[in-house]
């Protein structure tokens, strides 16, 4: 996989997730397994178990804190963390240097051991869609995190 791909596929996924989450809706199984993408590289979050009519597979819906916090979208968060960092473990180094020790870097802040110290998912798509289109110095003053170096 290319950084540029890994980028579009999380930043679609974020995407989704952050709207999902804006309404109290979690997905409940973010996993490798649930993603889809297009030849057009159009990413979609989906869930093996809607094959049955009126089954939701493991979505639900969550009382959202007046804080806009809470720990379900930092389960999510975390569960995106671990994706994101299975997919950089499978890209091609030689390109994109700065682009891969951010998607690095923000999987380990996905993934803390803390939920309150994990970004929101509108942080996480914010800071994606500025590295894309800004670069790294940009998108580290979303999420300032430590690049992890290839």
């Amino acid at each position: 996989m290319k950084a540029s791909f890994i980028l579009g596929v999380s930043a679609d996924l974020a995407t989704g997730l952050a709207y999902m989450h804006s309404y109290g809706i979690a997905h409940g199984d973010i996993f490798g397994h649930n993603v889809l993408v297009s030849k057009c590289q159009n990413t979609s979050l989906g869930d093996g178990s809607f094959a049955r009519l009126f089954d939701f597979g493991a979505s639900f819906l969550y009382p959202r804190k007046k804080l806009g916090w809470s720990f379900v979208e930092a389960a999510e968060v975390r569960a995106f963390g671990l994706l994101l960092k299975d997919m950089t473990e499978y890209l091609h180094v030689e390109e994109r240097l700065d682009d891969i020790a951010f998607l690095r870097g923000l999987a380990i802040a996905c993934s803390e051991w803390s939920p309150l110290r994990r970004p929101q998912f509108n942080l996480i798509l914010s800071a994606l869609i500025v590295l894309r289109d800004e670069g790294l110095d940009a998108a580290a003053r979303i999420i300032p995190i430590i690049p992890v170096e290839t």
